[in-house]
């Protein structure tokens, strides 16, 4: 696996959604009006503030498919720790992000990237354009949303999963939100000519103390033919402070983006 494979690897599990059920939601018509139900889910999502997660990842690109075994750390809004390993306990790499550095180790070629999170760099790295607080919000479980909610629109209610819609510069964004737990399940991103740029999706929800949380993931980029999929046999939202410890061999070198 390259460097820029295992670096698209890392941080490509960018799928998932958790909020609390509506049941708790009151003095609200329905069905709620689309920006009123981004809010809720958003007011939602805002209760989370750390996980600790474990599971398996698969990948398939046209250069490479293979899979490996995960474990996610993060604290809101700024901090990421993401480890991954092969058979047998195999190191293959690790990722740390906070709002003022990152550090990537890529086990296989015993190489060190590091640098600001926001620099150009560190986004030659990242198989899509995200800033700090937008990946550790995807790995606790919410959906990159509209900062401004008044143009989302509601084009169909199909029993509990509502689909809504928001023109952005140069495209739009789908949203489908199961009303009854609160969460978003499926994002697609279009591009201006309609085509799909991106497609996120979550399923197999369980409660972990009254908040579901999906166990299954998948994210797809259709132009670049680059499948990530993810499930999580382990979930700790909210629970114990995660730990951000790791080591990187001192003989590593130091890497180019």
């Amino acid at each position: 696996m390259r460097g820029r494979s295992v670096a698209g690897l890392l941080l490509a599990v960018l799928a998932f959604s958790c909020a609390p059920r509506r049941s708790d939601v009151t003095g609200l018509s329905r069905p709620l009006p689309a920006p009123v139900l981004l809010g809720e889910v958003a007011k939602r999502n805002a209760a989370v503030q750390t996980l600790v997660g474990r599971g398996n990842l698969t990948f398939e690109s046209p250069e490479a498919a293979g899979s490996a075994f995960f474990r996610a750390s993060l604290k809101r809004p700024d901090s990421l720790l993401l480890q991954l390993k092969g058979p047998f306990g195999i190191d293959v790499g690790t990722l740390f992000i906070s709002r003022s550095r990152y550090v990537m180790y890529n086990a296989i070629e015993n190489a060190v990237y590091a640098g600001d999170p926001s620099s150009r760099a560190i986004r030659s790295l990242l198989p899509v354009d995200l800033g700090t607080e937008d990946l550790v919000n995807a790995f606790g479980g919410i959906f990159p949303s509209p900062v401004d909610t008044a143009g989302v629109r509601t084009l169909e209610v199909d029993g509990d999963i509502t689909h809504l819609a928001f023109e952005a510069p140069g495209g739009r964004y789908d949203y489908w939100v199961d009303t009854d737990r609160l969460a978003v399940t499926k994002l697609r991103r279009l591009n201006s000519v309609g085509e799909t740029v991106m497609e996120m999706e979550a399923g197999d929800f369980k409660e972990y103390d009254g908040i579901p949380f999906p166990r299954r993931l998948r994210l797809n980029f259709p132009g670049s033919q680059r499948t990530v999929s993810v499930y999580y046999t382990s979930l700790d939202p909210n629970g114990d402070p995660p730990s951000f410890a790791f080591t990187v061999p001192s003989g590593a070198r130091q890497g180019r983006p």
